[in-house]
C-alpha cells in the first residue's frame, strides 16, 4: 500500500450553519494517487500514522479535493505547491506536533512494489465492510418482507371491523 508524507495540517469548518470542526490534511499526490481517488469518486479510506496522537491507526474516510478547490479557494497556493487536500470525516483533535505530520496510506491504492500482504489486508477490509453494511441496513428482502407483514395487518384489521359490524347499520 502506497504511503504519502503528510505536508500539513487544518481544521476546517464545512458548511455555513456548522459548527463542527475536521481536519483536514494535505498531500503532494503521484499519477497513482489521482487515478485511484478518482475512480473512488474521490472518497478514500485512510489510516494515518506517525502523528501520535488519536488519529494514528485509525481507518478514516476522506474527501479528495485540490487545495485550489478547498474551503478558501487558494489557487494561488495550489499552483505554487500542488497539494491535494483530504477532508477527514471525523472530529478535530487538534493539531499533531510540527515535526511530528505524519504519513498516511490508502486502502485500495497500491504501489507497485506492495506485496501480496496488502492484498489479503484489503480483501479483509472489504469483508468487514460487507458484513458491517449488512448488518447497519436491512436487505431488500427483509424490507419486502415487512411490508407484506404491515398489509397483511391493515387489510386483517379491516376484515375484522367489518366482520363485526356488518350487521349494524351505520
Amino acid at each position: 500500500m502506497s504511503s504519502y508524507n503528510i505536508e500539513r495540517w487544518d481544521a476546517v469548518i464545512k458548511g455555513t450553519e456548522s459548527t463542527k470542526k475536521s481536519p483536514m490534511i494535505y498531500i503532494k499526490p503521484d499519477i497513482t494517487f489521482l487515478d485511484f481517488s478518482g475512480r473512488n469518486n474521490f472518497v478514500v479510506h485512510c489510516v494515518i500514522n506517525g502523528t501520535g496522537t488519536i488519529y494514528d491507526g485509525k481507518l478514516i474516510e476522506g474527501l479528495v479535493d485540490k487545495s485550489s478547490n478547498s474551503h478558501n479557494k487558494r489557487h494561488n497556493f495550489y499552483k505554487k505547491t500542488g497539494l491535494y487536500v483530504i477532508t477527514l470525516l471525523s472530529n478535530w483533535h487538534g493539531y499533531p506536533d510540527p515535526d511530528k505530520l505524519g504519513t498516511v496510506k490508502f486502502y485500495g491504492l497500491k504501489a507497485s512494489s506492495d506485496d501480496n500482504h496488502d492484498n489479503e489486508e484489503n480483501n479483509s477490509l472489504s469483508q468487514e465492510k460487507n458484513v458491517k453494511s449488512e448488518s447497519e441496513t436491512p436487505s431488500s428482502t427483509t424490507l419486502i418482507i415487512i411490508v407484506i407483514a404491515l398489509v397483511l395487518v391493515f387489510f386483517g384489521g379491516i376484515a375484522i371491523v367489518h366482520y363485526k359490524y356488518k350487521d349494524e347499520d351505520y
